[in-house]
């Protein structure tokens, strides 16, 4: 049961670390136009 818990925990912020980067070179794509 921790360890699931834990695994969901790791998915998220490896998620939430995805859409920070996408939102960063989305970022840098607008600056480069």
């Amino acid at each position: 049961m921790l360890r699931s818990v834990s695994d969901t925990n790791l998915l998220g912020q490896y998620e939430k670390a995805i859409s920070i980067s996408d939102m960063i070179e989305i970022v840098f794509l607008m600056y480069e136009v």
